[in-house]
């Protein structure tokens, strides 16, 4: 009879339809965890770059040499290492000591003096993610080469290029 290998193609064609909808939603279900670890990575890197802004304020309040800031160099090495964990950094000091940190090696100026820049994080609705520096009324594109947004960079690349795939 006719109807057995029908039911059977039918049954097959609803398991592979079943796959692809599982798929698809692990694939939303990545996203979203990593939209969550970006938005945490950037609003941690957000605290670094002000409280780095404030430590070159007080730099230039302090006495050259005194236990302060002494205290204040640690504490702003401290910053930086925890900065360069995030994404890729070029740092240059002042004689004072007072940090100018660029995101990269031509990237945009995260902090100068006692500004810092703000990042922000944003999934466009092709599911790829921007981020961005805004700085002194301009915004500028991140593109970290190193670091933990720099890997959530990529497998957010990675997990748009497999939705895509999947809904082609």
């Amino acid at each position: 009879s006719a109807i057995a290998p029908r039911a059977t193609m039918l049954e097959s064609a609803s398991s592979v339809a079943r796959a692809f909808a599982g798929t698809g939603a692990a694939l939303a279900g990545a996203a979203t965890d990593l939209d969550a670890s970006n938005e945490a990575a950037v609003s941690e890197l957000n605290g670094l770059t002000a409280a780095l802004a404030r430590l070159n304020a007080a730099l230039g309040r302090s006495a050259p040499g005194s236990s302060g800031a002494a205290a204040i160099l640690d504490e702003r090495d401290r910053l930086l290492e925890s900065m360069s964990a995030l994404t890729d950094i070029q740092v240059s000091l002042d004689p004072v000591g007072r940090a100018t940190v660029r995101a990269g090696s031509a990237g945009p100026m995260l902090v100068q003096g006692d500004m810092a820049g703000t990042i922000t994080y944003v999934r466009g609705d092709d599911a790829n993610v921007s981020l961005a520096v805004h700085r002194d009324g301009t915004t500028v594109a991140l593109m970290p080469a190193a670091g933990a947004l720099a890997g959530m960079a990529e497998g957010a690349a990675r997990i748009a290029a497999a939705r895509a795939e999947l809904e082609t």
